[in-house]
């Protein structure tokens, strides 16, 4: 009798015990993914080249995988095969979920503005109030609110603003709200010449693509050049990254100028008025997903210092205060790069 026969055997007939053995069960491996993420922590401050080793899943990948440098390294190009063709634009806008930044401010904005995973348009209030209330998604925490508390709301409409999404369910939702969209994809190459998007939705509904030309959705694809060689199957091809850092890197591709806002990355304050031990501890432990935070954490505070030293980005979001103080930026290169 299989292990799945008995778990729903326990599970039919022993609701108490099941939730018991559940909830111990989520506690251990908490304990042992804070047991990870406290070595990662030690190795980074001491030995970075040697942070995989402790990575939970094995986002992070031996030396001999990575590339060698990374001046002028850019981590994505773009697969044109599943791409469409953009017009140039000369300066954008592009705003994160973060609440550094005042969504009121998009009245001001006269450049397109593309708007990074919100899973709900922005809504108006009676009184021109803008507000971001997500619904039935992985980001319901950026605004825990009763609907009732702001009276009757609309979509707000601006047809300067583009929606960035990934998932047919909100595309549909968005579109049925008379808002612009762009779907935003990556992939990584299998083999050679053979690229595999990492979507779970795109690689099994076939009619994905179908699903986007029918209603007139335009796509950037781009393929992720984190590792200089395919890891073996004992390392993840995902690349916890986030939704912002692949988005920003796509406006790349046809905005000369982009200007990010809300870039946060959960950090409630800036990272300048940090310590070495108050940064280390947000990297952890305020984001919801436990199973990747810090790995994604590490990455995305490298990126951001990067793209903000580019004269074409400007970040006025939190992350947009990452500095090498404490040397912390040269030690996460070296888990990222050889």
């Amino acid at each position: 009798m299989s292990l799945s026969i008995y778990k729903n055997l326990v599970k039919k007939n022993l609701p108490f015990l099941y939730k018991v053995l559940v909830s111990i069960k989520k506690k251990f491996a908490n304990l042992m993914r804070l047991k990870d993420v406290l070595l990662m922590m030690i190795s980074l401050l001491f030995f970075p080249r040697y942070v995989y080793l402790f990575s939970t899943r094995n986002f992070f990948v031996p030396t001999k995988n990575r590339n060698n440098s990374s001046t002028n390294h850019i981590p994505y190009s773009t697969y044109l095969k599943k791409s469409n063709k953009q017009n140039r634009i000369p300066e954008a806008n592009f705003i994160a979920v973060g609440d550094s930044f005042n969504l009121n401010e998009i009245k001001n904005f006269k450049n397109p503005t593309f708007l990074s995973c919100f899973w709900n348009t922005i809504q108006q209030d009676e009184n021109d109030n803008l507000f971001y209330i997500p619904e039935d998604n992985l980001q319901s925490y950026v605004l825990k609110r009763n609907k009732n508390i702001f009276g009757k709301l609309k979509t707000y409409d601006n047809n300067n603003l583009i929606y960035i999404m990934t998932k047919k369910k909100y595309f549909k939702r968005l579109i049925d709200k008379g808002v612009k969209v762009l779907n935003v994809q990556i992939y990584h190459e299998k083999s050679i010449d053979n690229f595999e998007p990492l979507s779970q939705e795109v690689k099994e509904d076939k009619n994905y693509y179908d699903f986007l030309s029918k209603n007139n959705i335009e796509s950037i694809s781009l393929i992720h050049k984190f590792y200089k060689s395919n890891p073996t199957k004992k390392y993840s091809h995902w690349v916890p990254t986030g939704s912002v850092l692949p988005n920003i890197f796509a406006l790349s591709t046809f905005v000369d100028k982009i200007n990010i806002y809300g870039w946060d990355f959960y950090f409630d304050k800036n990272p300048k008025d940090l310590n070495l031990f108050q940064i280390l501890y947000r990297m952890y432990s305020l984001s919801p997903h436990e199973s990747t935070s810090f790995e994604s954490s590490i990455i995305n505070y490298y990126y951001a210092f990067k793209l903000n030293q580019l004269p074409n980005i400007k970040i006025y979001g939190r992350l947009g205060q990452v500095s090498n103080k404490y040397n912390l930026i040269n030690k996460i290169e070296k888990v990222i790069y050889k």
